[in-house]
């Protein structure tokens, strides 16, 4: 009889860990030095904490082995920074040894406290006996490496969310086919899951990379409008906790003389930018359903956390009729690079009237940093699987703007992936998976590329290479 029951028990374990897989995710801490905490560039490739930079050691197929204490390429590894903020070489260590994977772009490394926080394929078995790497794990781990728990499992990889203070805020489909936004409480156990809106549209988290500027425990939503034959939609701020939750603008919110179409208008939230610790930009595209479309535009409203996000319509600035723009970068108050269908222009604003409009450049590169060197406006672009370096306009001693396109620089010209983590700018470093070497992490001091000098544009391997990946290199 003991004999059946131990068997039946051993039984148990097996099917158990076939169904689970294991979850014993902890090893001895990794000794570290934490007594600087600023965090740079949250949400990517790569993140500064301190004298430190974690990063994603290679992009990882989805299906390769995920065992905890086995992982190397696709784990999370760590480099020192010296006082200069150059990177040590030769201090790269894997931290977490564990698959950071996701498909929707800004699903990379977040830091938030001790933790850093990211996605893997789930190592839970079928009956069969394989992984369901189909599934997502939400994982958060803490920075030394000791500790890693699981916050939420998903059922597929669709899922983007935000890391906020306490909570963490997601978007998910139900089984009615809608959208919801909810809520994970970091501080509780378990991880309770809450509802923080249903029928949403669409959602916006509210971009501050910075992981210390309390604005970025803040998302904007839509909803369409509960009457079905009404056209306008209604844009709603909530934060993490769901204590602030309100419409912030709506059809009822214009005056008749603002209101230039009666069935209101729709709303597209297209970017954030914050200004300070108390002002929100909301940068969204507007169009009505009249016959000449007269609203359709891109708009702005700064919204502050301490006035309760009251929206007043005299406050809302108009930066374009007729079409939209896809990105503004505001430069200064008055300057504002906008990206058109297939050109850059340069807005020059005026009592939040758009005054000039001028070409800068006729194509759409993706600006990295922007740097005034000797009174002129530098900026990091990269176009067409390269980056270049170019001044843009020069600045008189009013701060007024000017015109004077230089030559680009070529900083980097080999090959760069952007198919999952795009490249970042941390410091004077660009980090990126190298296409070239088997998706392997790179880092370039962009500091000390010189012009027409092809030695000084080889990047450095940051991360642990395979030995599968050693050899395909070879």
């Amino acid at each position: 009889m003991k004999k059946k029951l131990v068997l039946f028990i051993l039984c148990l374990i097996v099917i158990g860990s076939l169904l689970t897989g294991c979850n014993n995710m902890k090893q001895k801490p990794i000794s570290s030095d934490f007594s600087k905490k600023d965090i740079a560039s949250n949400g990517g490739l790569a993140v500064q904490y301190g004298n430190y930079i974690y990063f994603v050691n290679g992009m990882s197929a989805q299906e390769a082995s995920n065992s905890f204490g086995k992982v190397t390429k696709g784990a999370i590894a760590r480099l020192e920074l010296d006082s200069q903020g150059k990177i040590i070489e030769g201090s790269t260590k894997i931290i977490i040894p564990k698959i950071v994977f996701a498909t929707e772009k800004n699903n990379g490394l977040t830091i938030q406290g001790d933790y850093i926080y990211y996605s893997t394929p789930s190592t839970e078995k079928n009956s069969k006996g394989d992984p369901k790497v189909d599934e997502m794990w939400l994982l958060r781990s803490r920075l030394d490496g000791s500790k890693t728990e699981i916050v939420k499992k998903f059922k597929d990889f669709s899922i983007t969310y935000k890391v906020m203070d306490d909570h963490i805020v997601y978007d998910i489909t139900n089984e009615d086919g809608e959208k919801e936004l909810r809520s994970i409480s970091l501080n509780e156990k378990k991880f309770p899951d809450n509802l923080l809106a249903s029928k949403i549209t669409s959602k916006f988290y509210v971009s501050a990379q910075d992981g210390v500027n309390p604005l970025r425990n803040y998302v904007f939503y839509t909803k369409a409008n509960e009457k079905e034959t009404d056209y306008s939609n209604a844009v709603y701020v909530a934060n993490g906790s769901g204590s602030i939750n309100k419409k912030v603008i709506e059809k009822g919110n214009y005056s008749a003389e603002k209101l230039l179409h009666p069935d209101g208008y729709m709303l597209t939230i297209t970017d954030t930018v914050t200004v300070g610790n108390d002002t929100i930009k909301l940068i969204y595209n507007k169009t009505d359903r009249g016959a000449n479309t007269i609203s359709m535009g891109t708009y702005s409203y700064d919204f502050k956390v301490s006035e309760d996000f009251a929206f007043n319509e005299e406050g809302e600035v108009r930066y374009s009729n007729g079409a939209n723009y896809s990105k503004l970068r505001f430069l200064t108050n008055k300057y504002i690079l906008a990206s058109k269908t297939d050109k850059i222009e340069l807005l020059t604003l005026s009592d939040k009237t758009v005054s000039v409009r001028q070409e800068v450049m006729s194509f759409l590169p993706t600006f990295y940093d922007f740097e005034a060197i000797d009174n002129s406006l530098v900026t990091t672009y990269f176009k067409d699987n390269k980056f270049y370096k170019i001044k843009l306009f020069d600045i008189d001693e009013s701060g007024a703007y000017s015109l004077n396109l230089g030559t680009a620089m070529l900083l980097y010209d080999s090959s760069v992936s952007s198919t999952w983590l795009d490249p970042e700018v941390i410091g004077s470093y660009l980090y990126f998976f190298n296409n070239n070497i088997s998706n392997n992490t790179y880092a370039l001091d962009l500091s000390k590329v010189e012009p027409r000098n092809e030695k000084s544009r080889i990047p450095m391997l940051i991360g642990i290479m395979t030995a599968e990946d050693e050899i395909e290199a070879m």
